[in-house]
């Protein structure tokens, strides 16, 4: 979104500077977004500023829009109207505030689903266990997350694995996994126990009505005959005691037992949040390891640009040897990376100087990005197989 903001050149030569650097440095979806998240609740308020003042040096935000967040955000509206001290300082900041709200509002809506979910089940008194695993898949979204990431690094599901169902390690596998444990209607259980009890006191009742009636009619009855009727009566009565025990015992039985699937299917639940944690895989948020993936692909090319170089300036007659000449590489974007997520410091410009340390460290951070997706594959791995446990 384009501005006309007539305030806009107060930074002079900079903010020119600024405004042609900003296409490089922010695509139209970046700006886009900078600016939704502007209004996202789980955004901090110091990301919310860099990117305020990020959008008010790139021209893409009105003087209205800046007075109403500014004011939102603790900031000084004219200061951010004039584009700041810095304009292009403001841009490098205004990138790594993205980066951080990306991450904020992604880990600040899965803990209210998950502080939402976990106080269900804390509630308990579930109708059936759909209810329970509904609240277990709450936390499957951080599968949903890494999972295109872990196929890029080349994670696989356990050999044999993947033909079971719910055996993969994909989203959707995880969730046929915990669809195991629907279909349980604990208030079948519960009605039929209920019925049970019932019928037991039905029994219980015909019982003692039955006594009633021999001990009032039948109490003068003498012979051959009323001797046989009592031992009939005796062994009903026996029958019955036995029948009206069995049917008294039973809902307790079944009471106590669908109370234990309950808990279990409720424990299983809570193991499933457990393993969502802080909502990274091996330290590494989805942006860090989209940042390991990258490295990992393109540090190998520049790696072998700087090797043929070397072997360019080994090469050389001492006629042409001038000691401390830029060579000329810029590698753009690898070198925030390379900080960033390795904390690897590299130089700005390569010279002849420099550019023997300068390879080992590209060769260094090569080998630490490819053990910390290494690292990432194997928690993911972990994690997702513990849900199929």
């Amino acid at each position: 979104m384009a501005v006309d903001n007539p305030l806009y050149a107060q930074n002079g030569f900079e903010a020119m500077l600024a405004k042609d650097a900003a296409p490089k440095m922010f695509t139209p979806d970046d700006i886009k977004e900078m600016r939704a998240k502007l209004d996202d609740p789980y955004v901090s308020r110091e990301a919310k500023q860099d990117m305020l003042y990020a959008l008010s040096d790139m021209n893409a935000i009105t003087p209205e829009e800046i007075g109403k967040y500014s004011g939102l955000n603790g900031l000084d509206t004219n200061d951010i109207l004039f584009g700041g001290r810095a304009p292009m300082q403001n841009l490098k900041n205004g990138q790594m505030a993205l980066k951080v709200a990306r991450e904020q509002s992604r880990t600040g809506a899965a803990k209210k689903a998950l502080d939402d979910s976990q106080k269900r089940l804390d509630e308990g008194k579930f109708n059936n266990s759909d209810e329970i695993i509904d609240q277990a898949d709450v936390a499957l979204r951080i599968f949903d997350d890494f999972y295109p990431r872990f196929a890029k690094a080349g994670g696989q599901a356990p050999q044999g694995g993947a033909a079971a169902p719910g055996g993969g390690l994909d989203p959707q596998s995880l969730r046929e996994a915990t669809k195991q444990f629907r279909g349980i209607d604990f208030t079948a259980f519960k009605t039929d126990a209920d019925a049970l009890t019932q019928a037991g006191k039905a029994v219980t009742d015909a019982g003692q009505q039955l006594a009633s009636a021999w001990g009032t009619n039948m109490a003068d009855w003498q012979g051959s005959a009323a001797t046989a009727a009592g031992r009939f009566k005796s062994k009903l009565d026996g029958a019955a005691g036995r029948f009206s025990q069995a049917l008294g015992n039973a809902p307790a039985t079944i009471t106590q037992g669908i109370d234990t699937v309950e808990k279990q299917v409720v424990d299983f639940a809570k193991q499933v949040h457990n393993i969502y944690g802080d909502g990274l895989m091996a330290h590494l948020s989805p942006q860090q390891v989209d940042e390991l993936l990258k490295a990992k692909d393109e540090l190998p090319g520049v790696i072998s640009q700087l090797q043929q170089k070397i072997q360019e300036l080994n090469n050389r007659s001492t006629f042409d040897k001038v000691a401390g000449a830029v060579i000329g590489f810029a590698f753009g974007g690898l070198t925030g990376l390379l900080i960033g997520v390795l904390g690897i410091s590299v130089a700005d410009k390569i010279t002849e100087d420099n550019i023997q340390e300068e390879t080992q460290k590209y060769q260094q951070a090569l080998a630490d990005s490819q053990t910390k997706l290494q690292m990432f594959v194997t928690d993911y791995s972990t994690k997702a197989g513990a849900v199929q446990q």
